[in-house]
């Protein structure tokens, strides 16, 4: 995945997170339009608490799915290279 696919799953992720979250009762993106500086500071305020709360369950659940993407991926090319090698 590249950055620019990876920035738009995220972006979609969020959005979809939010609209969760608020629902139909507030349109949040006309405020983010309407209010952008406050928008950002709101959100960066929301993520530092969230990561104060959080930030060590988030930190090892992220840890752990990239170690499991390495351990796979290692698998992989153990068997490439196993099927190369000639016998």
């Amino acid at each position: 995945m590249d950055k620019h696919s990876f920035i738009k799953t995220v972006a979609n992720i969020s959005e979809n997170i939010i609209d969760k979250v608020i629902g139909d009762t507030l349109d949040w993106r006309t405020l983010v339009r309407k209010y952008p500086k406050a928008s950002m500071i709101i959100s960066f305020t929301g993520g530092v608490y969230l990561g104060y709360l959080k930030g060590k369950e988030i930190s090892e659940t992220v840890k752990k799915k990239i170690n499991d993407k390495v351990v796979e991926t290692q698998k992989i090319l153990y068997s490439e290279l196993q099927q190369r090698i000639p016998r």
